[in-house]
């Protein structure tokens, strides 16, 4: 039997502070807030159910924020400090490392994180010099106020972004997955929209949406003893990759207005893949047969390339570039206090710090890497071929010794690039030169 608007709202606060497991109602704020996490399984468990869920539950409307604040205070005051700052051991995978732990796994878990936590973490530049001057740059700016007056995010963006959601993808700790999402009501739409306008006004990025879980992934073919043959995947929070949505919207926006990042990156960008860099590389060689010249290629790969971010480092590029101080101060929020948990055999670590890096598995990290090796050395002499972290140094002339040459006036120069800006590259580094005397076809 349908239920009337005001039933079916009354039942939806009721399922939000009635406390399951004991039967007893809450009606203090305080116990409200302890039992969030216990009675978010239960919320989950609900919609999981979709074969006995009604309609009704799905599509009914929140009660307005003004009749009613009190239930809107709870739900903002959850989304963006969590019930007491620190997650509740009533998640699934908490409970388990209490009542179901198991020796071997658990050090193996503890292996990997404290591999992963010498992973995230930038690497040292031999002329401390450069550090300091770069972090008194960025300090200085970030003590200098800035007029604040963020256009609106609107609900509509909001929306566009939840329907592109993935509905099977995996949830983060706060267990708030796509498929929730993508079946909330308008009325708890307006209100996330609401919630993303307070944290631009504020220039804030939510501490509950910094913490990733890492599954490692085993690489086949390799010792699976050793920690490095695991390929960490990172499940981030749902409601988090709705906010950086927001923010890489705009971060794009001003990219391609100025047109900052260089012609010959395609990586991350709309509508190029590495078929087009391929092809563009291969007619480049072709030409240069044509024309009896010798083609000198250098294969540079970049050692953890999300990972080993220097955020100083990124903050002045953002800032040369000029974009926005209050896009800059919430990247400064988001990527600061970062922290990340193993789990293996359903058994979780306890929290590690991230010190460098962008974040693997974050929708805003692919372009921010786009503009940390943006000012990447580009000399008359050589042609650049870059996808992500692939970078392909190709130079041409009728004399191999000239190429030579080239390619080794162009490696001094990214030699001091890559000790200035904290980046390594990996040690196998492929040379290779090519010649065919004459035109191809003759």
């Amino acid at each position: 039997m349908a239920r009337s608007r005001k039933e079916t709202t009354i039942s939806i606060r009721k399922l939000i502070i009635f406390h399951h497991s004991s039967g007893k109602e809450v009606r203090n704020v305080s116990k409200l807030v302890n039992l969030y996490h216990s009675t978010e399984q239960y919320v989950i468990k609900r919609f999981k159910e979709e074969n006995r869920i009604e309609n009704k539950y799905v599509s009914a409307e929140l009660p307005d924020p003004i009749a009613d604040p009190t239930l809107f205070q709870i739900i903002t005051r959850c989304m963006i400090h969590g019930p007491s700052g620190t997650l509740n051991s009533n998640l699934p995978c908490m409970r388990e490392v209490y009542f179901h732990k198991k020796e071997y796994v658990l050090k193996n878990e503890l292996v990997i994180a404290n591999s992963l936590r010498k992973q995230f973490e930038p690497n040292n530049n031999p002329i401390p010099t450069v550090s300091e001057k770069v972090k008194e740059a960025v300090e200085n700016f970030f003590n200098t106020p800035h007029i604040n007056n963020p256009s609106p995010v609107t609900a509509s963006v909001v929306i566009d972004f939840i329907k592109t959601l993935k509905p099977n993808k995996s949830s983060g700790l706060d267990q708030i997955s796509n498929r929730m999402l993508k079946n909330l009501p308008l009325k708890f739409i307006l209100y996330l929209t609401f919630l993303m306008n307070v944290l631009m006004q504020n220039c804030y990025f939510p501490n509950c949406w910094k913490t990733a879980v890492v599954l490692p992934i085993p690489k086949p073919n390799y010792d699976l003893s050793l920690p490095q043959n695991y390929r960490p995947i990172s499940l981030l929070s749902c409601l988090s990759q709705v906010f950086e949505s927001v923010l890489l919207k705009r971060l794009n926006q001003f990219l391609d207005d100025n047109n900052i990042i260089i012609s010959e990156q395609f990586g991350f960008r709309e509508n190029l893949s590495t078929n087009h860099q391929f092809v563009r590389a291969t007619e480049l060689i072709h030409d240069g047969f044509e024309k009896s010249k010798t083609t000198g290629e250098l294969f540079l790969d970049v050692a953890k390339t999300f990972d080993k971010i220097w955020y100083d480092g990124l903050f002045l590029k953002l800032i040369r570039l000029c974009v926005s101080a209050q896009l800059i101060k919430i990247f400064l929020s988001h990527l600061t206090s970062r922290n990340f948990q193993v789990r293996v055999n359903h058994i979780i670590s306890s929290p590690h710090p991230i010190l460098g890096g962008c974040g693997e598995g974050s929708l805003i990290s692919p372009t921010l890497f786009d503009i940390y090796v943006n000012d990447i050395p580009n000399t008359y002499s050589c042609h650049l071929a870059i996808f992500a972290d692939d970078t392909v140094i190709l130079t041409q002339h009728k004399n191999p010794y000239t190429v030579i040459k080239h390619l080794q006036h162009y490696v001094s120069q990214l030699q001091l690039w890559l000790v200035d800006w904290k980046i390594k590259v990996n040690p196998n580094i492929n040379v290779r030169a090519s010649c065919l005397p004459g035109n191809i076809h003759s």
